[in-house]
């Protein structure tokens, strides 16, 4: 698999990376905004040796916890706006792993769900990019 660099084309920001086969479009990370770009790496880097060591994956909990003060809104947002309720409720009904982790940070939807977030005003400018960061 191949890691694809998603950046704003109106910006330039880096929004988020994602393993795939190919690029892949999603709501909030469409090609027309967004530009989905192979990521080229030299060889003999350290991540052609060192494989990632550390976790992309959160707790529900965590998860709520990155999403700080604007948890409320985000809520309230889910009861009149369908996308931010599919959203919540798709994180509601993942169902945890064998460690207790049920969020992804890797997983496109919920960088999708972030993005609407953000647009929508629920989450500060750059708390997506933050988020998928795991800050």
């Amino acid at each position: 698999m191949s890691i694809y660099i998603v950046t704003a084309k109106a910006t330039g920001a880096e929004i988020y990376r994602y393993s795939a086969d190919a690029p892949i479009e999603w709501s909030g990370m469409q090609f027309a905004d967004f530009d989905h770009t192979l990521e080229v790496e030299a060889p003999g880097t350290v991540t052609d040796v060192i494989p990632r060591m550390y976790s992309r994956r959160l707790t529900k909990l965590q998860f709520v916890g990155l999403l700080g003060d604007s948890f409320a809104g985000i809520l309230s947002a889910s009861k009149v706006n369908v996308d931010v309720e599919m959203f919540v409720k798709m994180l509601d009904w993942a169902t945890p792993d064998a460690d207790g982790t049920s969020v992804d940070l890797d997983d496109p939807r919920v960088a999708g769900g972030l993005a609407l977030l953000e647009d929508g005003g629920l989450l500060p400018t750059g708390r997506a990019a933050e988020i998928l960061g795991g800050v």
